[in-house]
């Protein structure tokens, strides 16, 4: 049976930090001196499962938008290119000022969708 981590990650929702959802995914690890370990690779596939939960169930709060950014390995004027959104608009939706779009919500889904989660799926804990 292949040796797994539990990586959880914790979003506040938009509401001032009053909401709050968990979620987790199981990264497999390698031993490397006696330690289990996680590849870059592997804990890269892991953070773009957990956005890819958390931005597709609806958690679209300012640190759930640029935590998927970053799980994408993307700055501000790749989302804004990839949603056909101004740079502005992406820092507007990170820093709560101004609520993203249905349609630039869909196309940073589509984004997770499409990248290497290598088969990770991530779940929300209650």
């Amino acid at each position: 049976m292949k040796r797994t981590i539990r990586i959880e990650q914790l979003f506040r929702g938009a509401d001032d930090g009053v909401s709050v959802r968990r979620y987790e995914v199981h990264a497999p690890v390698v031993r490397k001196k006696g330690d289990d370990c996680v590849t870059a690779a592997n804990l890269a596939r892991a953070e773009r499962a957990l956005a890819f939960r958390a931005i597709s169930e609806g958690m679209l709060s300012p640190s759930a938008l640029r935590y998927a950014r970053e799980a994408l390995g993307m700055d501000v004027d790749d989302v804004a290119a990839q949603t056909m959104e101004s740079p502005f608009a992406v820092i507007a939706w990170e820093s709560g000022a101004l609520p993203i779009g249905d349609e630039a919500h869909a196309d940073i889904i589509a984004l997770l969708e499409q990248s290497d989660r290598g088969g990770m799926l991530a779940r929300r804990c209650l």
